[in-house]
């Protein structure tokens, strides 16, 4: 037997905002209520958003999975500033703070692309915690892309040696 509201709650989505150094970057968390499995860190790739993970999101929050999947710097139309006012380790920075946010429920990390590089990198740094690491297509950068000061030229030559 359904609960009466039940339906909208799976669907319900709560936007959030995580404050940095002179900007604010959205997220958007999809609670999956009591059944809820372990909740889920979701990153998104170069050029893209949050919006991009909904196609992913939504059906595993039907399934009792809830989810956190922020916009990252740099990155959509969304982000505060250009991608050439941001960088690799920043945005790893960011993700941190999002992962943080889900405190010790964080149990899985998902990432495509770029954000399968950052997922990578929460994955260990709450290895403790961390059951689940899905990547897609993840980038592979080596680590002078993460020391880059930004994406522009330095970043593009580390990652074309």
């Amino acid at each position: 037997m359904s609960t009466p509201g039940a339906t909208q709650a799976v669907h319900a989505t709560e936007a959030v905002s995580e404050a940095f150094d002179g900007y604010h970057l959205p997220g958007q968390l999809r609670p999956a209520g009591a059944a809820a499995t372990s909740p889920l860190l979701a990153l998104h790739g170069a050029r893209s958003n949050l919006h991009r993970l909904n196609g992913l999101l939504a059906p595993l929050q039907q399934l009792g999975v809830g989810s956190l999947a922020p916009s990252l710097s740099g990155h959509g139309p969304d982000s505060p500033m250009p991608v050439e006012q941001t960088s690799l380790a920043h945005n790893l920075r960011e993700s941190l703070r999002f992962a943080a946010r889900l405190g010790p429920q964080l149990r899985m990390v998902y990432g495509s692309s770029m954000g399968g590089a950052l997922a990578l990198r929460v994955a260990e740094h709450h290895a403790d915690q961390v059951q689940v690491l899905a990547l897609c297509g993840p980038a592979l950068y080596p680590e002078a892309a993460w020391s880059a000061p930004h994406f522009g030229a330095p970043f593009r030559e580390s990652i074309s040696t």
